[in-house]
C-alpha cells in the first residue's frame, strides 16, 4: 500500500504530511503522534546542512577583509547585483527566509513592498556572525552611518547586532581614506596644470594687501 501511495513526488509529500500529522478523531480517546518528531528532527537536519553549504558559498561574495579600505571597493557595491548574487548562491536559505518574511496575506495582497532589502541584511548580519571578515555591506552601511553623523554608541551597538562595523573601525577608515584622497590631490597638483580663479585671486590680494599698494589693474 505504501508502495502505491508514493509512487509519485506529489503522493510522497502527502504520505509523509499524513505520517508527519496523522489525522485524528475528536473525542475518540486516541492519541496519535506518528513520526512527527522524527520528521521534524531530519527536516531540522536537513535545512542546516543545506544553509551551512550555501553560506559557505557565500563566502567570496561578502568576503572583504577589515584591513582592506579603499574607495573605489565601497563605491563599487551595488546592491541590486548583491542581492542577484545571493539569490544564485544561496537560493534555498534566500527561500526560507522569503518565506518567513511575509505573512500569507502579504503575499496576497502587498503589491509595492518588496522584502529583498531585509533578506539581504539578513544574509549578510548571518555572514558576518560566522566570520568578521564577511564584511561588504557592514562597511559600505558603516560609511554611509558615518555620513550621517551616528554617535560613537551607536555604531557599538550596531556593530553588536551585525549591522555595521564598531567605531575603531569607522576612526581607521576615515583616516585612511582622507590621507588616500590628500596623496593622490598632491599627485594630481605635481603633475597636471592647474589655475586658479583671477577673482579669487584678487580677493586674496585685497584681504593681505593695503589699499594703496593695490596694484592698477586691480
Amino acid at each position: 500500500m505504501h508502495s502505491r501511495s508514493t509512487r509519485r513526488p506529489e503522493d510522497l509529500g502527502d504520505f509523509l504530511r499524513r505520517v508527519h500529522m496523522p489525522p485524528r478523531k475528536h473525542d475518540a480517546g486516541i492519541n496519535t503522534e506518528g513520526a512527527h518528531d522524527v520528521l521534524l528532527n531530519f527536516a531540522m537536519d536537513t535545512i542546516s546542512r543545506i544553509m551551512n553549504r550555501e553560506m559557505k558559498a557565500l563566502d567570496p561574495l561578502m568576503r572583504a577583509p577589515q584591513g582592506e579600505i579603499s574607495e573605489e571597493k565601497l563605491c563599487g557595491i551595488r546592491l541590486e547585483q548583491m542581492v542577484s548574487s545571493v539569490s544564485a548562491a544561496a537560493p534555498k536559505t534566500r527561500a526560507l527566509l522569503r518565506k518567513v518574511s511575509f505573512t500569507p496575506r502579504q503575499e496576497k495582497e502587498n503589491k509595492i513592498k518588496s522584502p529583498e532589502p531585509i533578506l539581504l541584511m539578513s544574509v549578510a548580519m548571518l555572514c558576518y556572525s560566522r566570520s568578521h571578515n564577511l564584511c561588504k555591506l557592514q562597511k559600505m552601511m558603516t560609511m554611509y552611518f558615518r555620513s550621517c553623523g551616528l554617535a560613537t554608541k551607536g555604531f557599538d551597538f550596531l556593530n553588536s547586532i551585525g549591522i555595521c562595523m564598531n567605531q575603531r573601525w569607522v576612526y581607521a577608515a576615515t583616516e585612511h581614506l582622507v590621507a588616500v584622497a590628500h596623496a593622490s590631490l598632491k599627485k594630481d597638483i605635481a603633475t597636471y596644470p592647474w589655475f586658479g580663479s583671477h577673482d579669487r585671486a584678487c580677493s586674496l590680494i585685497r584681504s593681505r594687501v593695503p589699499s594703496e599698494s593695490y596694484p592698477r589693474d586691480l
